[in-house]
């Protein structure tokens, strides 16, 4: 009879597989000593182990080790004999072993010369690890360094357009670069079969019908091939898109895909460092409601315009409009909701109408593609889009004529002493426009020429309105000391409500430049004589600011 097969002995039944035996004489060994430790420390949890006696534990531990630490565990010595049974004593002891001094220079020198590895989460593991090593006073913004130094490309540049970047907010966008990498990749290799199985499919029916030669194309044209320029990379090279260098990268400028920066066609803003002379109303901008629209053809793109007749200007987007047709502009647009747009340049346009084929040259706002495009009044008039019958109804009740409220009489009190002031100095930017806006105040007989000596002479005071115009007044100070005014008791809205009491109809009437509507006699009038650099001048009618 044969000899009975030994029945192999399980010194720990757990389903769990054991640990690798700890490696002492290839690589770093403390590095194999800190990821020995944790899989033996996790070996013990998940089995139970930590629950046994600590004489099985240390049994354990060593029979991960393998042969090798059973030797250096029996050549170790003992300050007190219940140490040996101790599992952390044990550790401590091997982990002096495989790390005898601790070299915070040579550990930074291993974080900082630490290459990147994909997956970006295995490469965090190996960072924190390291990191841990070196004792940093901030590791959170050396490991954070660590990554932005480390890594190259598009990944790099999102980093660095980061404001107050934290290690929670690196780890944010590396982990959702390399996943949406990993997308655009299955997406692209999804595409290429498809297109495979598509061009084979057609091949195979067209070999069914006919077999066509293919066509060789002569050295000569080929030759015209390569010294034609590419309109996507700019440079010479064969025909077919997988020879251009072009294809697959990143534009830097637009951050579109497949052409390079030179031959970028997107617009952006050619109307930088430049002065706005040109104020124009841009009103609807989608804000809700029903719309007018219309299709408009350019550039062989069919085009959606809203039709607005409280627009000054045509606005198109810029995704529409060619680089080369897109020249600086000095227009600012005034929105609907009071706010200025610097708009990205202007174009002339060729419209066509798909309806009746009608063609127009009309001049575009070129506007940021968020932005509806427009045709505005002059436009839409002129396409034949809108009509207007002004004999219909009152296009405007406003008017350039002041009106006359009355005649006003400043008192003034004899005993105060008259004060003529010097001339404040104004800067040399604002001296044609405080010019002009003196012009049209004389023209309008607000203001009135003075060569005359007179007692009292006030300062010119200049405001800028919210619309970026210019505000000028009198800055009556000394001479509102002087004034004497006509005290009245203004009424309360409790003595105003009993006589409204039956009211059904209210009407609001607000006058514009209200003062202006108010003359001043030839004594009042001269006692608000204001110096200006270009000469005096007293106020035909009440300035703002007098306190009658």
């Amino acid at each position: 009879m044969g000899e009975a097969e030994p029945t192999p002995v399980q010194v720990y039944n757990c389903p769990f597989r054991l640990p690798p035996e700890l490696e002492l004489t290839t690589g770093n060994v403390s590095e194999n000593f800190k990821k020995w430790k944790r899989q033996v420390e996790v070996y013990l949890a998940a089995s139970g182990g930590t629950d046994k006696a600590k004489e099985v534990q240390v049994a354990i531990i060593l029979g991960c080790g393998g042969p090798h630490v059973v030797e250096i565990y029996d050549q170790f010595k003992w300050e007190n004999g219940d140490d040996k049974n101790d599992p952390d004593k044990l550790f401590e002891k091997l982990q002096s072993y495989c790390n005898p001094r601790s070299n915070e220079v040579l550990e930074s020198h291993r974080f900082w010369k630490l290459p990147y590895q994909d997956p970006f989460d295995s490469f965090l593991t190996d960072l924190k690890t390291r990191a841990a090593s070196c004792n940093f006073k901030e590791p959170d913004r050396m490991m954070r360094d660590k990554i932005v130094f480390t890594v190259t490309g598009k990944l790099q540049e999102l980093l660095l357009r980061e404001d107050k970047l934290t290690l929670e907010r690196t780890i944010q966008v590396c982990r959702a670069y390399e996943q949406s990498n990993g997308q655009v990749k299955e997406l692209r290799e999804t595409t290429l079969k498809v297109n495979k199985i598509q061009k084979s499919n057609d091949k195979y029916m067209h070999g069914k019908q006919k077999t066509e030669k293919k066509k060789e194309i002569p050295k000569t044209k080929q030759t015209q091939y390569k010294k034609k320029d590419c309109e996507f990379c700019g440079y010479k090279h064969e025909p077919g898109k997988q020879k251009c260098p072009a294809w697959g990268k990143c534009c830097e400028q637009c951050g579109g895909r497949n052409h390079f920066k030179a031959k970028c066609k997107k617009i952006h803003s050619v109307s930088q460092e430049q002065e706005f002379n040109e104020d124009q109303w841009l009103k609807a901008v989608s804000f809700g409601g029903k719309e007018v629209t219309a299709i408009m053809r350019i550039n062989d793109c069919d085009i959606r315009f809203q039709l607005d007749s409280a627009a000054d200007v045509n606005t198109i987007s810029q995704s529409y409009v060619r680089k080369e047709q897109c020249k600086p502009t000095k227009t600012l647009l005034n929105m609907w909701n009071r706010t200025n747009m610097k708009p990205l340049g202007e174009a002339d346009l060729t419209v066509i109408n798909p309806r009746t084929n009608e063609k127009l040259q009309l001049r575009f706002i070129v506007v940021p593609n968020q932005y509806t495009c427009l045709l505005g009044l002059e436009a839409v008039q002129k396409l034949k889009l809108i009509t207007i019958n002004d004999e219909r109804f009152i296009a405007s009740v406003s008017s350039s004529d002041l009106g006359d409220l009355g005649t006003a009489h400043l008192h003034v009190d004899p005993n105060v002493k008259p004060k003529a002031l010097p001339c404040r100095k104004i800067p040399i930017a604002l001296q044609s426009l405080v010019r002009e806006e003196l012009q049209k105040l004389e023209d309008r007989g607000v203001l009135i020429p003075i060569t005359e000596p007179t007692p009292w002479v006030s300062q010119m005071a200049i405001a800028r309105k919210a619309n970026g115009k210019l505000r000028l007044c009198i800055d009556p100070q000394a001479l509102n000391t002087a004034l004497m005014r006509e005290h009245y008791r203004l009424p309360v809205l409790d003595d105003i409500l009993p006589q409204l009491s039956k009211a059904r109809t209210f009407t609001k009437l607000d006058v514009k430049e209200a003062f202006w509507h108010v003359k001043l006699d030839e004594e009042s009038s001269r006692l608000t004589t204001m110096i200006t650099p270009f000469g005096r001048y007293r106020w035909g009618r009440l300035p703002f600011g007098l306190k009658v």
